[in-house]
This record gives C-alpha cells, sequence and structure tokens, in this order.
C-alpha cells in the first residue's frame, strides 16, 4: 500500500506480475517447479506465524500468486492483507 497516495476514501497499492498459485498450466509454461513453490509457501507462511507472530487469514489461491521473475527466480506473493490474526503466543 502506498500511504502517500491514499486517502481516507482511495486505497493506493501495487500492481504484481504472477499468476495464481493453482494455475498448473502457468508453471507448467514457465518451468517453474511446483515442489519448490510449496516449500517457499511453506517458508512464508512457518516465518510469518512462528517468528513474526502474524497469520495471514484469508489464503485461498485468489490471495497467492507466482511469478518466475526476469532473472529466473520464483517469487510468491500474497494478497489481500485486510485478514490478519496476531498471535502473542509465540
Amino acid at each position: 500500500m502506498y500511504h502517500e497516495y491514499s486517502t481516507p476514501r482511495l486505497l493506493t497499492m501495487e500492481y504484481c506480475e504472477g499468476e495464481h498459485i493453482d494455475d498448473i498450466d502457468y508453471m507448467i509454461k514457465n518451468n517453474i517447479d511446483r515442489h519448490e513453490v510449496c516449500r517457499k509457501l511453506g517458508r512464508i507462511y512457518s516465518e510469518m506465524i512462528f517468528l513474526n507472530g502474524y497469520l495471514h487469514s484469508d489464503p485461498h489461491p485468489g490471495n497467492v500468486l507466482v511469478n518466475k521473475r526476469k532473472d529466473g527466480k520464483v517469487e510468491i506473493i500474497l494478497l489481500d492483507h485486510g485478514l490478519y490474526l496476531v498471535s502473542y503466543i509465540f
């Protein structure tokens, strides 16, 4: 979110390249290893929960993108940060 371009009535966010994480055809076409995607997603959620104490509360495939960058690296992008749960247990 870009606070400097947002107002109480306008939310300005970044456009992110990628396809939904359940788009297997995109992953095959772009030679993306699905096991790598799974490992990265597991690492993201583990760090979020166990290190930072946050939990993205709406993790359906429409809110998770996978993108193969120009440098060949695969990135996972979480969308819709409107629902979070904060845990103080950890």
